[in-house]
Formats: C-alpha cells, structure tokens, sequence
C-alpha cells in the first residue's frame, strides 16, 4: 500500500497511489486501487477512485452520507462486470458479464439510475443499451430501454424484472425494430420483426422460457412469409410458437389467419383461414403461373415442421 493521509479537525482525507490486497477468498482479492477519499461530518467523498480484479475494472467517483439512512450518489464506469458476483451484494439473481458507465443513486436499500450497457445480461445480448432503472423489494423498474439487442434489433420501451417469486416474471412494452427470433433462441426461425409488442414472461433459465407476445406488426417476414400487417396473441417457447386467437397477417388486401402450434424441430398442427380479394398479387409467387381473381380458402398444416401435410379446400 502506498497512500497520503491528511487530517485537519473534523475533515480526513487519503490520496491512495497504490493498494493492493490477496486473500484465499477468490472473490476479495484486489490486484490495484488507487483515488482520493475525503470523510467530514459524516460524509465520504472520493473522486478518481479505481479498483482492478483480475479482468474486471471499476473507475468511480461520488459522495455518501451517512447520517440516519445511508445514501449517495456514485458516477461510475466498469469492464468485464460479472453480474452474478454483483448479486450477492444487492440480493436479485443475476447472470451475465456486461460493461457498463453511468451514474447510480441511493437510499438505504433502495437504488435508482442511468446506464449504458453493453454485453450478456441473462438470456439478452446486449449490443448498446440505455437504461433508465429503480430498484427496490427485487422489483427492478426499467422506465427507458433504448438501443440495440439481439444483434441487429432496435428497442424503445420500458418494463420490469421481478424477482420475488420462485420464478422471475418480467414485462416489456416496446417498438422494435428487425427482431430476429433466431437471435433470441437458437435454430428457430429467421425473422425480421417491425412493430410494438407488450411481452409477459416467466424465468431466464431457457428450459423454463415462456414469452407472451400482443403484437402489432409491420413491413416484417416471418421465415421467409412477408408481414406488410400483422396483429395477434402468441407465445414463444424453447421448443415451439404458438398462435393465439387467429393471429391476423395482412399482404396487400389478402387477409390471414393463423391459429395453433408450430414446433421448431418437432411436428406442427396450423388452422389457417384466407379471404383472398386479389390474387394478381401472387403471380411468379404460386404454383399457378397466372393467379386471379378473389377467393376463400381453409386449410390445416400437420405433422413434421420441414415438411407438412396440407390440407383444405378454396372456393
């Protein structure tokens, strides 16, 4: 340790150079600090403070007080944040690792903030995320999410984690923008979803995952199938999406509906109902070489996903 200490009446302060600190406890070894801390009637300042554990490495700088109930206000930047080492300080189950700067404020137990995020945060791929957020009882308030997930998709919205279950529950209420579900569970379907989704869900472990989907979608395509409009209920799992309550696809003025379960890899079972009131708009796109006309059809989609059995009639 290397450090100037400076006390004058009430008023302390450390200008620490160096500090570092090994324990046969893995996760209290500290291999460099440094920074300025100054203490005075009960509140702690420290500007310039920086901590390096092995790969992870914290700069901050703020103010605590420690009259009545402990608060402050920490501005901080960090690298290589194991998320799961940070939630056995504040209590919620975390995985991930994310590299994070921004500025956090709190109140006893109580902890609200702003951050830019970047990463693995649980099941979510993090490209460039800003977040506004509260945290208190293990509920986590996210009142702004903005930026990129996913790889290429684009969110603006806001939802909630809530930890205090057996299982974790969360909301999202959101415009998207090229939603891949491929992203979000491998070996699935390419996708390219635009639109406002309200999502429920239940558990981060991917065994468990179960998203329920309100939709509002636009200019998208679902494995290769355009979306100009679509509308309805689903719920996504590991292994398969099902479409709730005639889930609604426009092209142009041919109208779809879409009801039942698709397995990713397994078997499907898939009412569909079509008013088609233009076939000109799938010429090059059919079996028949020149479609017109108007029409109704049904038809039902069973068996194997790759391949299968269709039957129904149109008139």
């Amino acid at each position: 340790i290397s450090l100037a200490l400076k006390g004058e009446e009430d008023t302390y302060s450390v200008d620490v150079e160096q500090f570092e600190f090994t324990s046969n406890r893995q996760k209290l070894g500290l291999d460099a600090a440094g920074g300025k801390v100054t203490f005075a009637d009960n509140k702690l300042l420290f500007k310039d403070i920086v901590f390096i554990f092995g790969d992870l490495r914290i700069r901050i700088d703020g103010n605590m007080n420690f009259e009545n109930v402990p608060s402050g206000v920490v501005s901080f930047a960090a690298d290589n944040v194991n998320l799961a080492d940070v939630a056995t300080f504040i209590g919620p189950k975390l995985k991930g690792t994310v590299d994070v700067n921004g500025t956090v404020e709190f109140a006893g137990d109580d902890l609200r903030g702003s951050v830019d995020i970047g990463g693995q945060f649980l099941f979510m791929s993090l490209d460039n995320l800003f977040v506004d957020f509260s945290l208190a009882d293990k509920f986590l308030q996210f009142d702004t999410l903005y930026g990129t997930i996913f790889g290429d998709c684009g969110i603006d919205g806001n939802g909630y984690i809530d930890f205090n279950g057996p299982v974790e529950t969360y909301n999202l209420q959101a415009d998207i923008r090229q939603f891949n579900l491929n992203n979000l569970i491998a070996n699935t379907f390419e996708s390219d979803l635009n639109g406002h989704i309200v999502m429920y869900g239940e558990s981060f472990k991917r065994a468990d995952l179960v998203l329920d989907l309100r939709t509002r979608l636009y200019e998208s395509s679902f494995d290769d199938y355009p979306i100009q409009r679509g509308s309805g209920d689903m719920v996504i799992t590991t292994d398969s999406i099902i479409f709730l309550d005639s889930f609604r696809v426009d092209y142009f003025e041919n109208i779809f509906y879409a009801n039942g379960k698709v397995e990713y890899s397994g078997d499907m079972d898939l009412a569909v109902t079509a008013d088609l009131k233009n076939l000109d708009r799938y010429k090059g796109k059919l079996f028949i070489d020149q479609p017109g006309g108007r029409g109704r059809a049904e038809a039902t989609l069973t068996g194997n996903t790759s391949d299968p059995d269709l039957k129904g009639y149109f008139m």
